[in-house]
């Protein structure tokens, strides 16, 4: 099978960390926006959830956006994120967190992420036909 991959390298407009619920709150919308937006083609009308490749039969998800129950306690320092493996404990996903986020702030005698100044969304859309490929170009 084969993906085209779209990808999203966003930061904060104030050059700041990524690790605040304002700007988590944003990242969320945008990935809803992505997932969200219907593309015309051949008359036909298709969303992410149906161009996605899938696993099983869910779409790829950007899983680490599940941060986003541990924001508040990251700004206010009662959770910290390990570096560069994390553990989540609400969902118990395990992230490798340089896959997903750039330009960190490190504490380095604790090996915990102080701030993170860039992330990447990825969006991998299933390519399994000659006539499927036409949709992206």
């Amino acid at each position: 099978m084969l993906h085209h991959n779209f990808s999203l390298i966003l930061t904060a407009n104030d050059g700041g960390t990524l690790l605040r619920s304002s700007i988590w709150n944003e990242i969320l919308e945008l990935d809803e926006i992505m997932k969200n937006t219907t593309i015309s083609w051949k008359g036909q009308e298709f969303k992410y959830k149906n161009l996605c490749a899938q696993w099983g039969n869910d779409c790829f998800e950007n899983r680490f956006l599940d941060f986003a129950s541990l924001i508040p306690e990251i700004e206010n320092g009662s959770f910290r994120i390990a570096y560069p493996i994390m553990f989540n404990p609400i969902n118990f996903e395990v992230y490798i967190l340089p896959l997903h986020f750039g330009g960190f702030e490190l504490n380095r005698d604790s090996d915990t992420v102080l701030g993170i100044k860039a992330v990447t969304l990825n969006y991998i859309i299933a390519v399994d036909s000659p006539d499927q490929d036409l949709r992206y170009f």
